[in-house]
């Protein structure tokens, strides 16, 4: 019990922190326009003063602890400084200011579903604070930020594509683990799924249309999953949720490159959060210039968007971009490798990077497209032939009645033309389903301010059975969509509050923590079929896309045993770490023989136990 209290005040603190450096920031510049609650607007000013600082400190060589103490005390100093200014009263945004009154029933409903909610997130908490990170962040978001403080900067991690892209949000993680470690880092994209409902549930106005729009994000599997690890798909929708609101914003008053620089800032961190970011960044920036050209001259509107949004997001991303250009010589590695080029790639691995990413889902024809809304609600699961995640059944009831409502009310449509768009793009691309993360946010608030308006023109007993109905409905979907996060607190909670900190232990592969007591100081290993590196004790290389492998690009012609071990010995490379499980690399033939004991690889069972896993050493 407490391993799990002390996680909890690990997060509590953190967000005190963020928050403080966000509240010091605001009373330095009161007049900064924050989206609302206004408290939660100072942690996302926080968290984007912390990133710049933490990416100067790995510039720097600084990044570790002692950075990260320096930062806090710069935060108190800052505190103190500016501890005695009357910070500007909150101004309150459209969203607050529209929203129809709610009555006794309504209210109560909300507040009944506010603590299911509260006891989901509750949930959630004991799930993430399980210190076996999920696939993608073994495979990166925390293995990157672990490199990066081992090093003390930001370095490239051979083999290992994503170490060169943007990524803000591992720059967060690498704090968080620089004061605790992973599970801290992992409650952090916790606690950016609860920033996304507080944000929605204001947002949507009124009590029950912010209970719609909230329950409509959580009770989607793909969602409840990335709220219990490390990933960063939620932050890029926090970001693309934010900038939405700030234009929101911007585009109820005069047109003007100032009135659009916080959106910009905010979609400046969504480029520099992802690869994906620019896109969604570059989607809303049409988005507002759409409507800024409805609302004023095209003169105005192309100047307005141009320095408030374009030049921020510019500025934001250009840091990341050089950095992987003197990484690799490609600002944008692997991507455009025809035209700048790069280490560890060719042209082919891209071509079969894109047929790869274009083969997830279920066609790409003109009848998969028209038919691509209900497939992708009714038809997602496992497996990338269905997208890889699950959608709650209710988006076949929300995204209509928005649609609905929204042809004489601009508050809905224009989240609604927003989330279309965004839809259209992951459409266009990849179509994983947490991709497509960043849109339900959108849709979900269109769908509130719809049952916001509907309720707000009922009266009495109509109201309360809306009310009601609506709350039942949400929860019983919420309660079948949480069912594998129940099951799974079911099974790690014991162990959890039982063994507290030593659990820890039990994340750990045996494989790993043998080779680190057993094998020779300069060993380097090479893992097949896996990039589960996170817990790796020495260093190590591993693909990072399996259907355009680096690791068989780089043995290509290696067809016999030994000709692969001769070029995994100029690679540095002295032991095998094979999982059986083929994960779809076309590793050349000697390669193959390797990973199945064919000299001169040689077992070695007393290291690797027997396990799922093979440890082999090349002699």
């Amino acid at each position: 019990m407490g391993y799990l209290l002390g996680q909890t005040l690990g997060i509590a603190a953190v967000g005190f922190v963020l928050w403080m450096t966000g509240a010091s920031w605001l009373r330095a510049q009161p007049r900064l326009p924050l989206p609302e609650p206004r408290w939660a607007g100072c942690l996302l000013l926080g968290a984007l003063a912390w990133t710049g600082y933490l990416f100067l400190l790995g510039t720097l060589g600084l990044l570790g602890p002692t950075g990260v103490l320096a930062g806090l005390a710069l935060v108190g100093c800052a505190r103190i400084l500016t501890g005695r200014r009357e910070a500007a009263p909150a101004v309150p945004g459209a969203d607050a200011r529209l929203a129809p009154g709610a009555g006794g029933a309504e209210r109560v409903a909300a507040s009944l579903f506010a603590l299911l909610v509260g006891a989901l997130f509750a949930l959630l908490l004991l799930v993430a604070a399980n210190p076996s990170p999920a696939w993608d962040a073994q495979a990166y978001h925390l293995t990157v930020p672990k490199l990066w403080l081992a090093a003390g900067r930001l370095v490239r991690v051979p083999l290992n594509v994503y170490s060169v892209w943007p990524l803000n949000f591992q720059l967060l993680y690498a704090g968080a683990m620089a004061a605790s470690g992973a599970t801290l880092a992992t409650l952090l994209h916790w606690g950016v799924a609860l920033l996304l409902v507080v944000f929605l549930w204001r947002a949507a106005g009124g009590v029950l249309g912010g209970a719609v729009a909230a329950g409509l994000l959580l009770a989607n599997e793909v969602v409840l999953f990335e709220a219990r690890a490390a990933y960063a798909d939620l932050a890029l929708a926090l970001a693309c949720l934010v900038a939405f609101l700030l234009l929101e914003r911007a585009l109820a008053g005069e047109i003007s490159a100032r009135a659009f620089l916080p959106a910009g800032v905010a979609l400046g961190w969504a480029a520099g959060a992802k690869a994906t970011g620019f896109l969604l960044a570059g989607t809303l920036g049409l988005f507002a210039l759409g409507l800024a050209l409805r609302r004023a001259g095209p003169k105005r509107a192309f100047v307005a968007v141009g320095l408030g949004l374009v030049l921020p997001v510019a500025l934001l991303l250009t840091p990341w971009l050089v950095r992987s250009a003197l990484l690799t010589g490609n600002p944008f590695y692997p991507f455009l490798y025809s035209w700048f080029g790069g280490p560890e790639w060719s042209a082919a691995l891209g071509d079969r990077l894109v047929a790869w990413q274009r083969g997830i889902g279920m066609g790409r024809g003109l009848l998969d497209y028209l038919l691509l809304p209900w497939r992708v609600i009714v038809a997602g699961g496992e497996g990338y032939a269905r997208f890889d995640g699950r959608l709650g059944p209710l988006w076949l009831l929300a995204v209509p009645g928005a649609l609905a409502a929204a042809r004489r009310r601009p508050r809905v449509a224009r989240p609604l033309a927003a989330a279309a768009l965004l839809f259209a793009l992951w459409a266009a691309g990849p179509q994983q389903l947490r991709f497509l993360i960043p849109a339900l946010p959108l849709f979900a608030l269109a769908a509130g301010r719809a049952v916001a308006a509907t309720s707000g023109r009922l009266r009495g007993s109509h109201r309360r059975l809306l009310a009601w109905g609506l709350v039942a409905l949400l929860g019983g979907t919420l309660w079948f969509a949480s069912g594998r996060e129940r099951e799974r607190a079911l099974r790690i909670g014991p162990p959890l509050l039982a063994r507290g900190a030593a659990v820890r232990e039990l994340a750990v592969p045996p494989l790993f923590r043998r080779a680190d007591a057993l094998l020779p100081a300069d060993a380097r290993l090479l893992l097949l079929n896996t990039n589960q590196a996170y817990y790796c004790p020495r260093p190590c290389l591993a693909d990072s896309f399996y259907e355009a492998s680096q690791i068989a690009f780089l043995l290509a012609g290696a067809d016999t045993p030994e000709a692969a071990a001769r070029r995994l010995g100029e690679l540095g490379i002295t032991h095998l770490v094979v999982d059986p499980v083929p994960r779809g690399a076309l590793y050349p033939p000697g390669l193959q023989a390797l990973a199945a004991g064919a000299p001169p690889a040689v077992a070695m069972p007393e290291i690797d136990g027997g396990g799922p896993w093979r440890l082999y050493a090349l002699r």
